[in-house]
């Protein structure tokens, strides 16, 4: 794991990263990711968790532009892929990383939701390169 946490590190633009870890049982890689940054993470019921965020799977909903990195294990997090980019576009910050651990996704379904891929490895790496919320401006332009 600590090579795939040095890539994504080196991935990072911020001295002092906001994390969200998904799940909460990652016990071990939420232990290392303190050192890094800010850790949050997500669980299903957050009774006696620090800093976690209820991530119901049957209606998933994480805060808007919050956080520059995102770890997921694709395994555990029980979502498609399609959803796991839908809510890390919503969720990262421009330029933000998603890093999956344990997952094959789509390169095409990252791309369609503005994710540049990174790399290809253990864990697999997608920077949000996007932003696809339109405002006022862009009707002017």
């Amino acid at each position: 794991m600590d090579d795939e946490i040095k890539m994504l590190m080196g991935f990072v633009v911020e001295s002092e990263p906001e994390i969200l870890i998904s799940t909460c049982e990652e016990s071990e890689l939420i232990e290392i990711m303190k050192s890094k940054g800010k850790i949050t993470c997500t669980s299903k019921s957050c009774e006696k968790k620090e800093n976690c965020l209820v991530l119901n799977p049957e209606l998933p909903f994480l805060p808007l532009d919050r956080f520059h990195v995102w770890i997921v294990n694709a395994e555990k997090i029980g979502l498609s892929e399609g959803y796991v980019f839908h809510l890390a576009s919503n969720t990262l910050k421009t330029m933000g990383v998603l890093a999956v651990m344990r997952g094959n996704f789509d390169e095409n379904v990252a791309r369609g939701y503005g994710f540049q891929i990174l790399y290809h490895g253990s864990w697999d790496y997608y920077l949000k390169a996007s932003d696809k919320r339109s405002n006022m401006m862009d009707l002017i332009e």
